[in-house]
């Protein structure tokens, strides 16, 4: 997060979204980043000798900007919500949930309705992903484009590849595009954005401890040669190195108690993104097909449903009620993490928030300790721990 402190621009990592925008903004090459060996995260900051003060990392830092949402049920209710996936079943199969997203890509710059998308594509070293933008002369194939990704990739480090297009797609996280976009705007005729809906990411520590799980020991970045979160069907597996298991089972400590968070996370409030056209995310607790998965998805603008329509040869979907999808929405842990974000952005806060935010910290804080210390337990064990906090 950029700040200015003492007529300085800064970097305030305790609340860094890891977007990368300020890094790729900067003209006079001030500000620096360095991967953590630890964290996987990227230390960032601002050579005050070269900076010469003209705002444009604050200017274009998501985390400096509120995000905070009044009311989870009337920003669900403002949205028109399907269930669909991609006709390849291929696609679809290989996907994280139904293929939606890679679908609209790829066939969107194939068919012509996109001339450029900006987006991640896969690297062969750590994070395995970069942003990447793609056109007409540079078609992505579907391989090209990884499946949900849950450590941090700073998605705009690469975004100043953006050239002018008349009608440019760009994909990413709700923070991501916040800033993404106050870039891109200024580089096409059309603008349109698809986002992952997030409501947390994740430093090395959560792959680590996963991995963990898996039978897979990560002392480093460097020993992880391949990562897969997803795939292979819905919910998927994941898989590190040669080693695999199932993702529901995985996830369930590290997503389900907001264990290792980039800090950015917990004041970030809109998973939809704002001014967004589609937000896609998985269909937990529906009743879905779990050979080859659905995504769950909602159109927020006239827009959505324009690139929808226009790209409906590639894709099956159904009109859902809100009421049909509600226990996908995580509206109860939504409402949670809104009430507690003026804490975390260090406002001042009634005496009742900061005790529960000091014990939200202080239960998070003892759990991955706690988790990391351990060996592999049994499987029985992690659900004791599940239930028990």
């Amino acid at each position: 997060m950029v700040i200015i402190q003492s007529d300085k621009y800064k970097v305030d990592l305790t609340r860094c979204q890891q977007c990368g925008s300020c890094v790729s903004v900067c003209n006079k090459k001030a500000i620096e980043c360095n991967t953590n060996s630890y964290t996987g995260l990227l230390d960032i900051t601002i050579n005050q000798e070269r900076c010469v003060k003209c705002g444009l990392c604050f200017d274009i830092c998501p985390a400096n900007r509120d995000t905070q949402v009044g009311d989870i049920n009337e920003l669900i209710n403002s949205k028109s919500f399907y269930l669909g996936h991609s006709k390849d079943e291929a696609v679809r199969k290989q996907a994280s949930s139904g293929g939606v997203v890679k679908t609209l890509i790829v066939e969107g710059l194939k068919s012509g309705f996109f001339d450029g998308v900006y987006t991640l594509r896969k690297t062969n070293t750590y994070p395995f992903a970069e942003g990447h933008l793609f056109s007409q002369s540079d078609m992505p194939d579907y391989a090209n484009i990884p499946n949900s990704i849950y450590h941090a990739v700073s998605l705009n480090l690469n975004m100043k590849q953006i050239q002018y297009c008349k009608r440019l797609l760009i994909v990413g996280t709700a923070c991501q595009l916040k800033a993404l976009s106050l870039y891109a705007k200024n580089k096409c005729e059309e603008l349109y954005s698809i986002c992952i809906f997030c409501k947390q990411q994740k430093n090395f520590n959560s792959t680590r401890f996963i991995a963990k799980l898996a039978g897979e020991t990560l002392s480093s970045l460097a020993d992880l040669k391949e990562v897969e979160y997803r795939g292979e069907g819905w919910p998927g597996r994941c898989k590190f190195n040669d080693k695999r298991m199932p993702w529901e089972k995985a996830a369930t400590l590290s997503f389900g108690k907001k264990l290792w968070c980039v800090p950015g996370c917990h004041i970030c409030g809109n998973p939809y993104g704002e001014n967004t056209d589609i937000t896609v995310m998985d269909p937990w607790w529906l009743n879905v097909d779990k050979t080859t998965g659905e995504s769950l998805f909602s159109i927020n603008s006239d827009k959505g449903h324009i690139l929808l329509q226009s790209l409906s040869p590639y894709i099956d979907y159904s009109a859902e009620k809100v009421s049909d999808v509600i226990p996908a929405l995580s509206i109860k842990s939504l409402k949670e993490k809104n009430n507690l974000i003026p804490y975390f952005r260090g406002d001042a806060v009634s005496e009742e928030l900061r005790k529960k935010g000091e014990k939200t910290v202080r239960k998070r804080l003892f759990l991955e300790r706690y988790l990391t210390l351990l060996p592999k337990m049994p499987v029985v064990f992690y659900k004791v721990i599940n239930r028990l906090f």
